[in-house]
């Protein structure tokens, strides 16, 4: 979906949708909504509330670092769903511990806990990245 190796799924790729966002606060709203109705309808369920959290967060990290447009990806393939954000600065985004007070930098310890892999590629043409995770269907919702 974004690069060579990291974060590949092996699988075939039932549903795949991308859309480019203005860098503005409004667009994440926008953003996490494509990607929720990006997951098939049979799968958002097991897999919506998450991939709405996990969009937040990486458009978030886009508008207020990068501060350029941002385009959101969103595969699903049997039981995986994978999304991507890309935004056109080379800084890669940086976990910390946020202060107790802090109201930002929770982001990428929400993407790390929903999801079951995650990583950062260098875009296609050299300039920007992409974050990506990966979510897969819990054992509770294979059930």
């Amino acid at each position: 979906l974004c690069g060579p190796d990291e974060g590949r799924l092996d699988v075939m790729i039932t549903t795949m949708r991308e859309r480019t966002f203005e860098p503005t606060a409004a667009q994440i709203r926008a953003a996490r909504a494509f990607a929720v109705d990006s997951v098939p309808h049979e799968e958002r369920r097991a897999f919506g509330d998450r991939v709405a959290l996990v969009v937040s967060e990486l458009a978030s990290n886009a508008v207020l670092h990068a501060r350029t447009a941002f385009t959101v990806r969103v595969a699903a393939s049997g039981g995986t769903v994978r999304v991507a954000v890309g935004d056109r600065s080379a800084v890669p985004p940086v976990g910390r511990e946020p202060d107790t007070s802090a109201v930002t930098g929770r982001g990428l310890a929400i993407v790390d806990a929903l999801s079951s892999r995650w990583g950062v590629e260098t875009g296609a043409d050299g300039i920007g990245k992409w974050v990506w995770a990966e979510l897969e269907r819990s054992d509770d919702e294979l059930a």
